[in-house]
């Protein structure tokens, strides 16, 4: 006999909820779901899998590509399907090379002067946030995110930094 699975062993062992276990099984994702004569849930290996590859799959392609992909599977158009996700994987590709491009762009950028307006060692955050054309609560919260990095903050903590380099956390 082939081992079974309660929901919750499985919502545990992939750290979801049951409601989304049931959400999946609702959107058609999964191979249908046998019951015990008591009308429970069970799952088997095939099941796990399947849950396992969406949760998987999730975490770099968009939801409707991966349930599209997953009904395609369920359905037998395993083809189909690995075309469909391999065309996401393209475009994901596309994106990166252009944020790469974007990225190596503003790193060779002259930061000297900003709208005409000359940068200087020290300014305050209203101003840069007037530059930047965001309320001064948006340059905080990036402060925070550790997107950007005052002066005062680069001397904390021992970065040697030129007032015009860009002194960005590097991903």
């Amino acid at each position: 006999m082939e081992s079974t699975y309660t929901p919750t062993q499985v919502a545990n062992e992939l750290n979801v909820s049951t409601t989304t276990l049931r959400r999946y099984e609702e959107q058609g994702l999964i191979p249908d779901v046998p019951r015990t004569a008591g009308n429970h849930r069970y799952y088997t290996l095939v099941h796990f899998q399947a849950f396992a590859a969406i949760r998987s799959l999730l975490i770099g392609y968009d939801i409707p590509v991966v349930y599209d992909a997953m009904r395609q599977i369920k359905n037998g158009d395993i083809t189909n399907a690995l075309w469909m996700v391999n065309n996401q994987l393209h475009l994901i590709q596309l994106e990166k090379q252009r944020v790469e491009e974007i990225l190596g762009m503003v790193k060779k950028a002259d930061f000297n002067q900003y709208r005409n307006v000359k940068l200087t060692d020290s300014m305050t955050i209203g101003k840069v946030a007037e530059m930047a054309g965001v309320n001064t609560s948006a340059i905080r919260h990036w402060e925070k995110e550790g997107l950007i990095i005052p002066q005062l903050g680069i001397k904390k903590m021992g970065i040697e930094c030129s007032p015009y380099q860009s002194c960005v956390r590097s991903w």
